[in-house]
């Protein structure tokens, strides 16, 4: 039997995707490989937002390259955000340029046979002469293969139509694309029932989803709803967490990843109301300063991203607040920066994801500003900020310590202190020691005690 190897760069999204690239290879006949060096079909699956990432995805290649040497029959996929380059300018005009864009491909990388953009990967198994019964509208219709047996993540939408200046995603992934209601909700319900705990919506920009009344995606309305609540135009992504979290059973509902400008009062009020999605609220700042966030096209100022944070807080007893944030863009001055530096000393977020500006061909930025921060200013900026956000974090997490959390055991813990890694609703990890052998618990909800808190973790014991 011919055998297949998935290799994924990227965010979570990406992730998911890869479990439905499986699903696929699965549909050909094709094993997944228990070495990547002896798989018969590779699939690349990359990401595009920093050059980091594609940079790694060219070092794969070399090295599948010579294994091509050997074995010349292998075939090597690429998809996901570097198959794909959209340059906005009409469907004829788009087509031409991403033909020629996939041809350039093909010539700076010798090992690679198919370039196939990651909404058309049902239609590999025609491109390889392989006959399968997949052939669904969208390829977010493809029943995945999970690599989880208690999580999951579910993707709701792919794209994005923000056209923030710093990133490529809508030229990639295009513009948002919805799945349908029915569809999603048949997802999750079997994932529950099959004991799945821990279930993540997935989408560039999640929070944005909807079901579009005027397009292919109209969607049913539940009967048990009470039909006067329900938006005349469009069911949102309020209306769908609500519906999900009514599921019976005993599972968590996440999401991520959120923008700011989509987070509303009454899908905060939903997070308060239903205790099986978590207290997470994940929404990128991105900068502290006005005048950068207008360069980046961000939809907020920072007053309006604080009103928000202050909303949710309220909400939301004991929320745990994360964000993203760039650091050194495009003409940030030291002032700018300074700004980014009070908002966080003051919003005390729990987790910050920092990255430093790395410009990407294709975006608006690297066509209309200069990346004119040096690599070192952006480095230090990075560090200072991370001082900003142990502080903050830390002092979250010590108002922890005495309480009981509900946790999810997710993985084992070996070394010097043996024991459990679970996380909480907060989405914060809790270490569990254990003198017995307590892997029965992986994939489970506990009880955590908790003890002692550091930055970015708590320690506690298992009530039983």
């Amino acid at each position: 039997m011919k055998t297949y190897s998935i290799k994924t760069f990227g965010c979570q999204m990406n992730h998911s995707d890869s479990e439905r690239i499986a699903a696929v290879c699965e549909s050909m006949g094709y094993k997944k490989a228990s070495e990547y060096e002896i798989a018969d079909l590779y699939v690349v699956n990359s990401c595009s937002v920093r050059q980091k990432a594609e940079d790694r995805v060219y070092g794969l290649m070399r090295n599948l390259q010579k294994l091509k040497s050997k074995k010349p029959e292998i075939k090597t996929v690429l998809t996901g955000c570097m198959a794909k380059r959209d340059i906005r300018q009409g469907q004829k005009k788009s087509l031409l340029y991403q033909q020629k864009y996939q041809e350039t491909l093909k010539k700076q990388i010798p090992a690679l046979d198919i370039v196939i953009e990651i909404s058309e990967i049902h239609k590999l198994p025609e491109i390889l002469g392989k006959k399968v019964n997949i052939n669904p509208v969208e390829y977010l219709s493809i029943k995945p293969k999970y690599n989880s047996t208690f999580q999951a993540f579910v993707p709701i939408s792919t794209g994005c139509n923000k056209f923030c200046t710093f990133c490529i995603v809508p030229f990639t992934r295009g513009e948002e694309v919805y799945r349908p209601y029915e569809e999603i909700y048949n997802e999750v319900q079997s994932l529950v029932t099959n004991n799945y705990k821990e279930i993540t919506l997935l989408g560039q920009n999640v929070n944005s989803w909807r079901s579009d009344t005027t397009g292919h995606l109209k969607i049913p309305i539940p009967k048990y709803r009470d039909q006067n609540l329900i938006p005349k135009e469009y069911l949102d992504f309020p209306y769908l967490m609500e519906s999900l979290a009514d599921i019976e059973g005993d599972f968590w509902l996440r999401f991520t990843s959120s923008h700011p400008y989509d987070i509303n009062p009454r899908l905060i009020e939903v997070i308060a109301q239903k205790d099986n999605i978590a207290k997470q609220v994940h929404f990128a700042l991105q900068s502290g300063s006005d005048s950068v966030l207008k360069r980046m096209n961000r939809y907020y100022t920072v007053s309006e991203f604080k009103e928000k944070v202050d909303f949710i807080r309220r909400t939301i007893p004991n929320v745990a607040i994360t964000t993203d944030i760039i650091v050194g863009f495009c003409g940030e001055t030291d002032k700018e920066f300074e700004e980014t530096l009070k908002v966080c000393e003051e919003i005390k977020f729990d987790q910050i994801y920092i990255a430093e500006y790395s410009q990407r061909q294709g975006t608006i930025a690297a066509k209309f500003y200069k990346d004119d921060v040096p690599v070192a200013i952006k480095a230090q900026r990075k560090q200072l900020l991370e001082e900003v956000l142990k502080k903050g974090a830390l002092e979250n997490n010590k108002r922890l310590i005495g309480t009981t959390q509900k946790a999810l055991v997710y993985q084992q813990k070996k070394g010097t202190k043996e024991g459990l890694i679970a996380r909480t609703t907060h989405g914060k990890d809790v270490f569990i020691e254990c003198d017995e052998d307590c892997s029965h618990l992986i994939g489970n909800f506990v009880y955590v005690k908790i003890q002692q808190a550091k930055e970015f973790v708590l320690e506690g014991y298992l009530i039983k």
